[in-house]
Parts: C-alpha cells; structure tokens; sequence
C-alpha cells in the first residue's frame, strides 16, 4: 500500500512507548531493513525480526520508555535496538545485561559451542546527556572490549553503540543517515526531518508507516492518557522532593 504523505497530519513522536514498534516490526520488513542497514552502515541481505523478546522487560522500565528491536543478520549477527527516554541508574550496566544475554543465547543454541558464537550489537538510543561522554562532540560512541595498556582489541564479538538525541538536536548539517533517521524519530514535523524524509528514501518509507499510524485515533488517545500518567508522576516526584527540602530547611 502506497501512502501520500500529508501536510495536514501532524506526525507522532516515533521514541514514544507504543509507536516505535508499530513502525518497526515484522510486518514493515522492508523499514526495518533500512533501518538497520543505516544504523550499521552496511547493506543487509537477510534480517530476522525476534517477535519473542528474550531479553524480558518489566512493567517499570517499559513505562519509563524502553523499547527494543531485536533483528538477526546474515544468519550471524544479532543486534538489539534500544531506546532509553530517561535516564535511569547503572543504564550502561543494562546494556552490557542485554548484551551478555544476546551473546549467551547466541552459544547456548549453536551446536559448535563457541565457534558458533554470533557478533551482538546493541545500539542505545537515548534522551539525555550523557555524562561520560560530555567532552566528546559526536552523537555516537562506539565500545568494545580493549586492552588498557597497548590500546587493541581483544574481539569485536561484542559492541555497544550510544547515540545520545540531546546532541542531534543541536546539529546544523543532517547529511549523515544516522542523524536523518534520528531527527526523523525525535521531532517527525521538523523542517529537517522533512527534508531527511525527502533525501532519504528509507526514512520516506518510514514516514509512510508513521502517517498511517498517525491517524488512529485509539492510539493518539492511548497516547495521551500515558503522557497525562508520566506527567502527574513527574508532578508527584517533584512535589515529594520539595516538602523533603522544605523539611530539611
């Protein structure tokens, strides 16, 4: 189905909890594709989307705004797509979790033990300044396990990649795919992400699916009441806070 993309529908936040699956999910294979094939930067053949989500969230962390893409490529490599929209504690920890996990599952179903060990990725998404990373200009920062001394690799079986979305915001220049899907994730009715959906026909594709979800009205109201919870949540936290200093003083 082909879609016209319409200047009068306002486009929903795709970080938002119950859009970004519904964009990237098995039945837009062709989206997700894109998707990963940008983020890797590399042309993939064949991508499995894992619908059974191993890695189990809980009901606190989903309402705090993770969201995960599991895919597999080329039959040996598995790569976890997160999206963090606050910041939570030992967060890195997590990641390191979600990836020990991919890669343990990876050994545990082959039948060559280690030989079989498949390459994990996880790309964290998040919506808030990182602290490690403060002095660093670029939105992306790659890790792998390093030896400290001599500065080489030991392997690069597993990675973990942060792109932090308060430093997209500040870009001038949104040449680079990750910086157009990004700003198309982040803010969809912005000047820049309407040009990213113009230049770059994976995100145009995209952008298709977003307008269609877009115009359920069921989900912009599921959508509302979540933000009303998240907000008189915030109001309930900074409140308690308050009396504590008001206390205190």
């Amino acid at each position: 189905v082909q879609f016209v993309y319409m200047e009068n529908v306002k486009l929903l936040r795709a970080t938002r909890d119950d859009v970004f699956p519904l964009i990237f999910n098995p039945n837009h294979l062709d989206v997700t594709k894109g998707f990963i094939e940008d983020l890797i930067g590399k042309e993939i053949k064949n991508i499995v989307i894992n619908n059974t989500k191993e890695i189990e969230r809980d009901n606190i962390d989903q309402k705090k705004g993770i969201l995960d893409l599991q895919v597999e490529i080329e039959n040996n490599e598995l790569i976890d797509v997160e999206v963090q929209i606050e910041e939570i504690p030992a967060f890195e920890n997590r990641l390191l979790f979600y990836n020990n996990k991919l890669f343990t599952n990876s050994v545990k179903r082959g039948t060559d033990g280690y030989l079989k060990a498949k390459k994990t990725i996880v790309i964290a998404i998040i919506n808030y300044p990182l602290e490690l990373t403060k002095d660093i200009p670029d939105f992306i920062t790659k890790y792998r396990y390093q030896e400290i001394n001599y500065n080489f690799e030991l392997t690069n079986m597993q990675e973990i990649d942060i792109i932090e979305l308060p430093k997209i915001r500040k870009l001038k220049d949104f040449s680079d795919v990750i910086s157009q899907w990004m700003i198309f994730l982040d803010s969809p009715n912005s000047e820049e992400a309407k040009k990213a959906m113009v230049d770059n026909e994976k995100i145009k594709r995209a952008q298709e699916v977003l307008e269609e979800i877009s115009q359920d009205p069921e989900l912009e109201r599921s959508l509302d009441i979540q933000e009303k919870w998240e907000l008189d949540r915030k109001t309930a936290i900074a409140y308690a806070r308050m009396q504590g200093e008001d206390r205190k003083s």
